[in-house]
């Protein structure tokens, strides 16, 4: 990428709350760092979100890019949309549960009624599978899954971007960003140049015993794991939006 260049990671630990967030985004913005990856917690992304577009207006020559993986406010990708922030996930889960909630509750499922309509899970089939695979064969230990494919969307379509403009520019970035698409292990995804919310096939899926027909692998080694009922097309995921985005001239 860009003659070579790699990606640097910075980790920091945003603790879950807003303001520790906004500390950790001074720290990134202080080493230079122009590309914030965040998810999990939609009190945090409006809070980045807001703090994103405030520190872009007041600071061009150090603007920072927002990409959301796992915050899922519907506000972001309308009311308090910016330009500066662009949403990968298009999760919806009936219980707000995860780790080892998430585990609890899929081993008190009884008679298939715990569902979920997602973007993607260990069962999807196809593609999915060697990257389910090869996330096994390096972690055996662990009792977690490979759970965000929405990470992997917003690195492809970054690394997409940067090539495209030869320019690692928050700003040029942002622009390559809108309308831009790829070809992922699901099918096709698209980012909506209207709201920046990502479009994807979704897939509505039912607990059931590892091993039953669709249920190849479990969830967090519970010996439950989600089969899919249906698939959503991306297409027909567009909902309408109250976005009025403001662009940098």
């Amino acid at each position: 990428m860009l003659g070579g260049k790699k990606f640097e990671i910075v980790a920091l630990d945003r603790k879950a709350n807003p303001q520790e967030a906004l500390i950790a985004m001074r720290q990134l913005v202080d080493q230079k760092v122009r590309f914030m990856f965040q998810g999990n917690s939609s009190a945090v992304a409006g809070a980045l979100s807001e703090a994103v577009a405030k520190h872009n207006e007041r600071n061009p020559e150090s603007s920072v890019l927002y990409l959301n993986y796992g915050a899922v406010d519907p506000a972001l990708t309308n009311d308090k949309c910016n330009f500066w922030h662009f949403r990968f996930d298009a999760d919806s889960v009936i219980t707000g549960n995860w780790g080892s909630d998430m585990a609890l509750l899929i081993k008190a499922n009884r008679d298939g009624r715990v569902k979920q309509v997602s973007m993607w899970h260990t069962n999807v089939g196809g593609k999915s599978d060697e990257l389910v695979g090869k996330y096994r064969k390096r972690y055996p230990d662990a009792n977690d899954d490979f759970f965000f494919l929405t990470l992997q969307h917003a690195m492809e379509l970054l690394v997409k971007a940067m090539e495209q403009t030869q320019s690692a520019d928050p700003l040029k970035i942002a622009k390559s960003l809108e309308g831009a698409s790829y070809e992922g292990i699901t099918g096709t995804v698209t980012m909506r140049q209207d709201n920046h919310q990502l479009l994807q096939p979704l897939y509505v899926s039912t607990i059931r015993k590892t091993g039953t027909a669709g249920v190849k692998y479990d969830v967090e080694r519970t010996g439950m794991g989600f089969g899919i009922d249906g698939r959503i097309e991306a297409k027909d995921t567009v909902l309408p939006t109250t976005c009025k985005m403001q662009r940098p001239s």
